[in-house]
Order: C-alpha cells, then structure tokens, then sequence
C-alpha cells in the first residue's frame, strides 16, 4: 500500500492505492465516502493483497480474478477469494479459511463449486484418517481429538466467562482454573488409575472409561502436594470431582467437539470415599488445634503493633477471614452505634457484629491514618484498609490470583513472636476466624456461630430466611460475652494499645528481660553480654524507656 492515510478524491470518495497490476502500476480504490467504512474496506482488501504476495515468488501483481474482488470490496459487496485455474480444491477451502481466520470477516467462495468439491475431497481425507486412528487406538470411531485438548477448550471457555469487562478475571474463575490443573495432574499421571486419560481420543471416553476418570478422585487418592503420603480430603476430592462434571456437562454440548455423554454417564458414583476411623481421628486431634489458647492470644497481642492488633481484634470479634477485612467498606461500619452492618462478599450474604470497645477505638485509629492515603481508582474510595500507597491491603489481580497483604502483616507478627519462642506455633490468619466461631459456638449454639461466619443458612430449612429475620440480637449477645471472657487477652496490650512502638529488633522477651536486670541494679555491660547484644543497643533502650515514661508524666 502506497498511502498511510487515506485521502478524499475530488468527487468526495476515499481513494488508496494498493498493490499493482501486471504492468507494475499502482492499483487504484475508490472506497466510498463514509471514513469508517473506507478503513475497513481497506483492511479487507489488504488482505488479498497480502494473501497474493506470500503464494507469488516473482513479482506480486493482481490477477484478474482477486482483483474482480478487491473491487467489489471496495464497492460494498461481500468480501470473497477466488479460486486458482489449476487450484488443488483442498487447498483452495484451506485458503479460504486461513484468510476468514486472519481477518475476522468470513470470505465468500467466488467458484462454490470448487469449494464444495474441496469440502468433499477433505472429508474423504479425513474419513481415512480416522479409520486409520480407530484402528490403532482400538476404538471404533476415533475423532482425532484427545480429552487433552478439550479440556484446554473448556478452560478457555472458563476465562472467557469469568473474566469482567475491566479485564480481571474473577477470584471464583481463578479456582475453577486452578481446580482443573489439579485434575490435569492427577488424570495424566499414570500412577493415578494406570494411564494417561488425557491422551486418549474423545471416542475412547465410554461409560467405562469416564468412571475410571471418577474413580481417580472417587477413591481419594495420595496427594501430589504430600509427595504421595497423604489421601485427598473428602472435600478437596468433591469439588474436583464437581468440576469434572461441569466438564463434561461442557463437552457434551460443545458443538465443536464430537462427543456426547455415553449411555448410563449419569449413573457413575460420583461421591468421594468417606474418612476411615484413623483419618477422622487425626481429623479430630487436628480441629483441637484450630482453636488458638487464651495465653498464646495474649502473647500475641502483647507483640502485635497497632495495625497487627487490628486484624487480630477483627477476627476474633468478626470472624473476618483476610477477604472480609480487605473488602471492608466505611459505609459498613457504624460506630455511633458500635456495629458492622455489610454483607460477604464472597457469598452475597448479610454480616453484621456489635464491636468490642478496642475494636470500635481501633477502626477510628485506622480510619486517622487512612486519610492520608490517596487512591487512585474510583471503585476503591471507600475500602477501610489501605497501604501507604493507597491500594487496598487484599485485592485480586487481573488473572484472578488475590494480593494479600492482611497475611502478610499476620505472618510479620508471628514470625516476630517465634523469634522470641522458637515453640510458638505458626498460626495462620483463618485460626482466628475458626477460634471465634468455635467459641461463639461454645456460648451460644450452632446458628449463633453460622451467623458469625456469614454462612449461607442457619438452618437445614434453606427457605428459612426469605420469611424470617436474623436474630442478631443473639449474635451481638454472644459477642459481648466472648469480649468479657477475653479481657486479659485484650489487655496485654497496654493501657494505650494504638501508640506505636519503637522498634527494638531483640525481640519482646529480651526487651523485658532487659528492664528487669536494669531495676535489679545490673550494669550495661554485663546485660549486654548476658542477652548477647551490644552495650550500645542497652544504652539505646535504656533512653527510650525513659522518655516513653517521661511522656506519660
């Protein structure tokens, strides 16, 4: 093409040179007088040009035919491609469909003819081929499509549905994702059911076949993630096996594929392998240990900073796993009235929580600070918990991934407090929410605790709650109780738990110890070689104590 923008003739319409004749003289278009228009007329055009010169070695030039159809592009008709005189026909139906596929705009055979014939001679081609395959798979009618590849359709076909029009891919599309490698794992890995499911060819997945791929995660088997020493959880194995299902729900209907559900399909087992009496158990040992203990609570609110203090307060009284604190809006809160009223947003469901005292005086003290936080987007205004650069502190990513920032302060704090005890477990944030629910549970009963957790029904009448309202009176009862029953743990604070502390780096325990030696009329230096630290440090510490208690005077 010889000009980059297009110009208007002297009757009005959009003329472009493109390509030449086989005289070597540009080739003139008159494209219409509409500009958008013109653009895309253009475009098409280009592309039999293009299309001309990657078959021609010599000299490129337009043959009568293409032409003919240029033109009549540039006069409005449908786009279409010509065939060669002595043209192969499969090749002509491959041309015909590479430039369809390259431009987005379905090209028009200009010989119908040739191109049914090419249909034909193709689909004898194929015929043969999978006969061939068929004969050496073993199957009776191959399809030349391997579960392989459907599979990748179908997780094609997850992003494109989960994707929003921001361009981010849901956090629910991100698991569904992540859900199907895991069964790509475990159905190519020949130690799970004795062959790779994901080679064989669609024919191949019979009623017998599919319940060999069930019986994969049926069976709950040894984890890839325990290096084979664990089984699978009930749950984990369930929701593969769900996903599974949407799977082939997915591959019986897609009309790419040809494959439909095989007779009797529904009637395969599809519930996982219940616990045996060993697993449950270790189940029961573990879920003694979900609950974290009053005086580990209060160690770990006498380490926690202001900001660690906050999601500790926000998952016992809340039940706030990392999400809830993250997605956390200022409309939510109601402190004149001392609750949180919101919903989940993972579930769509309505949450509300009376607030402890230190929780209330909290949320004000980050709501201090985050004024001087600027965000950048819109959607992001109202979020409670931001960074110093004004993203929220749990956010999801374009790929569905989530940044989670709440963990990352959590682990900063136990991590602070195993340096002083090596034996201290390495909590992970969800055991506050599960500590609260269970001791709410102990307090109340099972629907107060459903309620708390933000559950989807606090009753096995799931109707229960579009004629009913919520007792949240109850929930807010039991959350004053539990207030009551944890309140040395929320004093080990200090009478003033949003001061800042200054950093020691020799952790809480030395930095007791250390006062103590000092009142006990010990000198520097021999502190210092007893905690293994510099008489510096000692002398450093010394003088911040004694101006944190000049202040207070």
């Amino acid at each position: 093409m010889y000009d980059k923008k297009l110009k208007r003739g002297k009757d009005g319409l959009f003329v472009r040179y493109i390509g030449q004749n086989d005289k070597g003289t540009p080739e003139k278009f008159r494209l219409g007088y509409d500009p958008l228009v013109a653009e895309e007329r253009v475009r098409l055009i280009a592309a039999l040009w293009q299309e001309i010169e990657e078959r021609t070695s010599a000299r490129p030039f337009w043959d009568r035919k293409t032409l003919e159809a240029a033109k009549g592009i540039a006069k409005g008709k449908s786009p279409s491609l010509p065939k060669g005189d002595y043209e192969d026909p499969i090749k002509y139906v491959r041309r015909l469909s590479e430039i369809s596929k390259a431009t987005g705009t379905r090209f028009e055979p200009m010989d119908p003819e040739g191109y049914q014939s090419g249909l034909r001679d193709l689909q004898i081609q194929m015929d043969k081929a999978k006969r061939s395959l068929s004969a050496s798979l073993q199957v009776e009618q191959a399809t030349g499509v391997t579960a392989r590849q459907a599979i990748e359709a179908y997780a094609s076909s997850i992003v494109r549905s989960s994707t929003l029009p921001s361009g981010y891919l849901k956090p629910w599309g991100r698991t569904r994702l992540d859900q199907l490698d895991s069964i790509r794992n475990y159905l190519s890995d020949e130690r799970f059911g004795g062959r790779d499911f994901l080679a064989l060819d669609l024919a191949d997945l019979t009623y017998s076949r599919c319940d060999e791929i069930y019986g994969v995660f049926r069976w709950r088997p040894l984890t890839l993630r325990s290096n084979l020493q664990k089984r699978m959880a009930p749950s984990s194995a369930k929701n593969l096996i769900k996903e599974l299902g949407n799977f082939f729900d997915w591959l019986d209907g897609a009309e790419q594929f040809d494959w439909t559900l095989p007779r009797r399909f529904h009637a395969i087992k599809k519930t996982p392998d219940d616990l045996s009496a060993a697993e449950q158990y270790d189940r029961r040992i573990a879920r003694e240990k979900l609950v974290i203990p009053d005086d580990r609570l209060r160690t770990l609110f006498e380490c926690a900073l202001p900001n660690e203090r906050m999601l500790l307060l926000l998952g016992l009284n809340c039940a706030f796993a990392a999400s809830e604190i993250g997605q956390l809006r200022t409309g939510f809160l109601k402190l004149d009235q001392g609750t949180i009223e919101g919903i989940r947003f993972k579930s769509g469901n309505e949450t509300r929580h009376w607030l402890w005292k230190q929780t209330r005086d909290g949320l004000v003290w980050v709501l201090s600070q985050r004024k001087t936080a600027k965000t950048k987007r819109s959607d992001e205004q109202d979020i409670v918990f931001l960074t110093k650069r004004g993203k929220p502190i749990w956010h999801g990513t374009e790929k569905g991934h989530v940044s989670d920032g709440v963990s990352n302060v959590w682990y900063r704090l136990v991590r602070r407090v195993r340096k002083d005890d090596p034996e201290f477990p390495s909590y992970s944030f969800n055991k506050l929410r599960k500590t609260s629910a269970t001791r709410i549970l102990e307090i109340a009963d099972a629907e107060t605790a459903s309620m708390i957790l933000a559950h989807k029904t606090i009753s096995e009448d799931d109707l229960l709650h579009h004629y009913a309202l919520l007792p949240w009176n109850k929930l807010y009862a039991a959350q004053k109780e539990l207030e009551e029953q944890l309140a040395s743990v929320l004093e080990a604070g200090g009478p003033d738990p949003w001061a800042m502390k200054p950093k020691t780096y020799i952790g809480l325990a030395k930095t007791k110890k250390l006062a103590e030696l000092r009142t006990a009329g010990v000198s520097a230096s021999a502190i210092a070689e007893q905690l293994d630290i510099s008489v510096a440090t000692v002398y450093r510490l010394l003088q911040a104590k004694k101006e944190e208690v000049a202040e207070a005077e």
